[in-house]
């Protein structure tokens, strides 16, 4: 059955390989990315595409664009929170600028987008919610203890996100990915064995078996690393 599907991070990565295989489908894809440009390509290049160009690190952007959204699309079926910044960190010498970029995009950005869509989803009560978290986010590691944070952070929060649309008794499902080394932009120019990475269109795979699995069992977390 076609669903309605938001994915940030759309423009590259994970999240572009997904929007390419959910159109595929038939599903209805509403990307999300801060790059405007890329967004309007991928909307012509495949079916079923929307493009809202948004900022997650802006928290009145990030609620203006759930408003648009919704109006729009008064049934959404599944918000897959993609979108993370990540790179190296030295404790001693961590800029504020640093430490926003990664955790407004990584948490901050992440809470407020869930916060208005799961509003839509407990009035229709129904939803799934997939939060693409990382191994880093149960055990960190010293190259890059802000995004390690921002991982725990977001832990924390699906546990609890769970826990509370659970107590209401609402139909809604929350599942939580977590990618090893995937072949992405993440690395940037950073020396890394990107050949023995998992490529995006694997996690994809992954995002797929959680959102088609059936609605009367709901996927808490898979952990995701490379056989290579």
């Amino acid at each position: 059955m076609s669903k309605t599907i938001i994915i940030t991070g759309s423009s590259s990565g994970i999240g572009k390989a997904a929007v390419e295989l959910m159109s595929k489908d038939g599903h209805r894809i509403l990307m999300l990315s801060r790059n405007k440009k890329t967004l309007e390509a991928l909307a012509k290049k495949n079916q079923n595409c929307a493009a809202f160009p948004c900022d997650l690190r802006d928290a009145k952007a990030v609620a203006q664009t759930a408003k648009i959204i919704t109006k729009k699309f008064p049934q959404i079926d599944v918000l897959v929170n993609n979108a993370g910044v990540g790179f190296p960190t030295r404790l001693d010498e961590i800029k504020e600028k640093e430490y926003d970029d990664i955790m407004d995009t990584n948490v901050k950005g992440l809470v407020f987008l869930t916060r208005e869509i799961l509003k839509q989803m407990k009035k229709n009560d129904s939803g799934h919610i997939i939060n693409v978290s990382s191994p880093a986010g149960v055990q960190a590691n010293p190259v890059a203890p802000i995004y390690c944070a921002s991982k725990f952070a977001l832990e924390g929060y699906t546990q609890g996100l769970r826990m509370q649309v659970k107590e209401e008794k609402k139909n809604i499902r929350v599942s939580l990915v977590r990618p090893g080394g995937v072949d992405t932009n993440y690395w940037g120019k950073r020396e890394a064995p990107r050949e023995k990475f998992m490529t995006p269109q694997e996690m994809a795979l992954v995002l797929k078996f959680i959102i088609d699995y059936p609605e009367q069992s709901n996927v808490f977390d898979i952990t995701m690393e490379s056989a290579r």
